[in-house]
């Protein structure tokens, strides 16, 4: 009778550890796929997007670079949450704006840079579509650049409220909807970022594409890639690509390799238990 009442002790307690470390396992999950986004961007500069793409990962997002010469569509677009630009490497088609516009109405966010004079009427293939016009004049423009200070904006958090930008011969924004969000400007006065709400998703422009590359995307100082980093965080929000990079939702989760083991070292723990209260029966 003893043994048999240890051994329903024992199992009842069981249970009960690997039940609450399985819900904690899960819950870890469930917060771990919220904070990831699926991340697109063009492939074809490597002086950016090798160590960005590393950065990204790191973060826990997934990375899915378009082929070189390969065109944005709706169906890549669909498998994403956040697309950036980056140095774009040809003028934009009118399939690629349908595209994106579509993909942008229905949540997704765009992060879209700029450069000097020598690329701007490139970009502007792509920004005239969205209400903005990138300006620039020689490829040594480097006046500074500072962050509007406004705290309480989801953009301007974590740091990025009155800091500075790292800029290499940038560009600004010489036209923009009226309602746009400005979210940083030159000790000149022109405008260098600004941020547009489209149906459900956002456009953000930055008018230069240096806070991306390699050797400056790592710099804990670097506010591009703190708004970056706040931008992709927002974008959960909407999550039109669901967060996978294969646009269908798993129809399985793979449990946490350590899992079984936690709940079997829970479970072990409630075995003690079980021989504390036979002990004290």
């Amino acid at each position: 009778m003893v043994w048999r009442n240890m051994w329903r002790v024992f199992v009842r307690e069981f249970l009960k550890s690997a039940a609450i470390a399985i819900a904690g396992a899960f819950t870890l999950l469930a917060a771990g796929a919220a904070n990831a986004a699926a991340i697109g961007t063009f492939s074809d500069i490597p002086v950016y997007n090798t160590q960005l793409v590393t950065v990204l990962n790191d973060q826990g997002h997934t990375v899915n670079s378009l082929a070189g010469g390969q065109l944005i569509t709706a169906s890549y677009l669909s498998r994403l949450d956040v697309f950036i630009t980056g140095l774009i490497p040809a003028d934009a088609t009118a399939g690629e704006l349908a595209a994106l516009t579509d993909w942008v109405m229905a949540g997704g966010t765009l992060v879209i840079t700029g450069e000097h004079s020598g690329f701007k009427d490139r970009y502007n293939t792509w920004l005239n579509s969205f209400g903005v016009t990138l300006d620039g004049v020689s490829w040594n423009y480097n006046t500074p650049v500072v962050f509007a200070t406004d705290p309480t904006d989801p953009y301007l958090a974590n740091g990025v409220s009155g800091s500075t930008m790292p800029i290499s011969n940038r560009g600004w924004y010489s036209a923009y909807p009226s309602d746009a969000n400005i979210l940083a400007t030159g000790t000149d006065g022109t405008v260098f970022a600004l941020q547009l709400d489209l149906g459900a998703g956002v456009v953000i422009a930055v008018a230069d594409t240096y806070f991306l590359n390699n050797g400056v995307v790592n710099d804990p100082g670097n506010g591009g890639m703190k708004l970056l980093s706040n931008a992709i965080s927002l974008a959960g929000a909407t999550q039109p690509g669901g967060g996978d990079t294969g646009g269908e939702i798993p129809s399985e989760i793979p449990l946490p390799g350590g899992l079984l083991l936690m709940a079997s070292a829970l479970g072990l723990a409630g075995a003690g238990r079980a021989k504390r209260k036979l002990a004290l029966a």
